[in-house]
C-alpha cells in the first residue's frame, strides 16, 4: 500500500493578505454558462482572494488575450497561454519548453497582481500535476470531481498523474463518498469528501421574483418535465426518447449545449423532432434559476453502469432542483441514493412514467 509523503511545506501564517490562488482545469470558466465546482467554490475564494484560472494550452489559431490574462469580475482572472507562447505538437522537447515558459510567464502575471505573497495552487486535474513545485507554493490542493483514470478514452498517463497528485497534495477534496472510498483503498492518505453546492440565494431571488420568465420557457404549455445540465454521456438518451414517446402529453424540457462528439448529437436532435421536446440550448448562468423555476418535475435520467461517465458522479444540477424547490427523479447512483427520500429513484421505464406522474400530483 502506498503511503502519503509525510513532510509538508512549510506554511507562512503571518501573512497579510489572503493567499492568491493558480486554478487549473480542462476547462473554460464558466463554459456555455455551465455554473460547475470549479465556478461555485472559485467564485466564492475571489471574494477575499486574486485567482487565476488557467486551463490547457492552445495553438496560434485558437482566440485567447493577446498577454494570457482577462479580467471575469473581481480579483478573478482567466489564464489562456499568449500568442506567442502556442501549443507546438510537432516537437515534445519544443512543447516541454513552452510549458516551462508559460509557467514563468504565468508566475510573472501573478506577481504583478499580488506581489510576493505565496499562492496555493488548485489542481482540477491530475493532468496538471506538472505544475506542483514551480510557483514557491505555501499549498497544494486537490480536487477530485470525477473518476479520471477510468473515464472512457483515459490513458495509463493519467492513472500515473492522479497517483503523483494524491502523493504531493496537501490536500485532497473528493466529491462522491463512494469515489472516495475507492481512493482510500488505491492510496493512503487523508481525503475530505466535499459534496457539491449551489448558491442558494440565486434560486431564492427567482422564485420570489415577480417579473416574467424567460420568453422561451414560457411558451411551453404545462406540465413541464425538464433536465437542465451539459447534455452528453452521461445522459441516457434511449431512455428520455421512450418516455417522451410515452407520454405525449407531457413537454419535456432540456436547457444546456449539446455534445456534438460521437453519437450523442445525432441522438439529441432525433429527439428533438418530437413535439413534446424541446431542446432550447445552453443559457447564461444568470438566467438557470428562471428556467428551473418554470419546470413542474426535475428529472436527472443518467446512465448508471460501472465504468460510466456519471457512475461516481455527484450532480450538481440535481441541488440546484432543490434549490428550486423542485420535486425529483433521478436515476439510481450512489450520491443520489444518499439523498434518501429527497429524491425518487426511478430504476426502469415503467418506474420513471409512475414516479413522474405522482410528482405532478404532488
Amino acid at each position: 500500500m502506498m503511503t502519503t509523503n509525510t513532510t509538508s511545506r512549510a506554511k507562512v501564517a503571518s501573512q497579510t493578505k489572503p493567499a492568491p490562488i493558480i486554478s487549473f482545469d480542462a476547462n473554460t470558466f464558466m463554459e456555455f454558462g455551465s455554473m460547475m465546482s470549479r465556478e461555485q467554490i472559485l467564485t466564492r475564494l475571489a471574494k477575499d482572494r486574486v485567482i487565476i484560472h488557467s486551463t490547457p494550452a492552445t495553438d496560434r489559431g485558437t482566440k485567447a488575450p493577446s498577454q494570457g490574462l482577462s479580467k471575469l469580475q473581481r480579483n478573478l482572472y482567466h489564464y489562456s497561454n499568449p500568442w506567442f507562447l502556442p501549443k507546438i505538437y510537432r516537437s515534445n522537447s519544443a512543447n516541454r519548453t513552452m510549458n516551462r515558459l508559460r509557467t514563468v510567464h504565468r508566475r510573472l502575471k501573478l506577481r504583478n497582481l499580488t506581489g510576493n505573497i505565496r499562492p496555493i495552487l488548485y489542481l482540477w486535474h491530475p493532468s496538471f500535476v506538472d505544475e506542483i513545485g514551480h510557483y514557491d507554493e505555501d499549498l497544494v490542493i486537490y480536487h477530485i470531481y470525477d473518476d479520471y483514470p477510468n473515464l472512457p478514452g483515459a490513458t495509463l498517463d493519467v492513472v500515473k498523474q492522479e497517483e503523483e497528485a494524491l502523493n504531493k497534495a496537501d490536500i485532497v477534496f473528493v466529491a462522491n463518498a463512494r469515489l472516495l472510498e475507492e481512493r482510500k483503498k488505491q492510496f493512503d492518505r487523508e481525503y475530505v469528501h466535499l459534496p457539491q453546492g449551489v448558491d442558494f440565494e440565486l434560486f431564492e431571488r427567482a422564485r420570489d421574483t415577480q417579473e416574467a420568465p424567460p420568453h422561451d420557457i414560457a411558451e411551453i404549455p404545462n406540465p413541464r418535465i425538464g433536465y437542465i445540465g451539459r447534455i452528453n454521456a452521461k445522459v441516457n438518451l434511449e431512455l428520455v426518447d421512450e418516455l417522451a414517446r410515452a407520454r405525449p402529453e407531457w413537454n419535456y424540457v432540456f436547457v444546456g449545449p449539446i455534445d456534438q462528439s460521437g453519437e450523442i448529437a445525432s441522438q439529441a436532435a432525433d429527439i428533438a423532432a418530437l413535439p413534446n421536446v424541446h431542446m432550447l440550448g445552453p443559457r447564461p448562468f444568470d438566467d438557470i434559476a428562471s428556467y428551473w423555476s418554470q419546470l413542474d418535475v426535475a428529472i436527472v435520467p443518467y446512465q448508471h453502469k460501472t465504468g460510466q461517465w456519471a457512475f461516481f458522479g455527484s450532480p450538481l444540477k440535481l441541488r440546484e432542483a432543490f434549490a428550486a424547490g423542485k420535486p425529483v427523479v433521478a436515476s439510481s447512483l450512489d450520491d443520489i441514493e444518499s439523498l434518501g427520500d429527497l429524491v425518487t429513484i426511478a430504476r426502469s421505464r415503467d418506474e420513471w412514467l409512475h414516479m413522474i406522474h405522482q410528482s405532478l400530483e404532488q
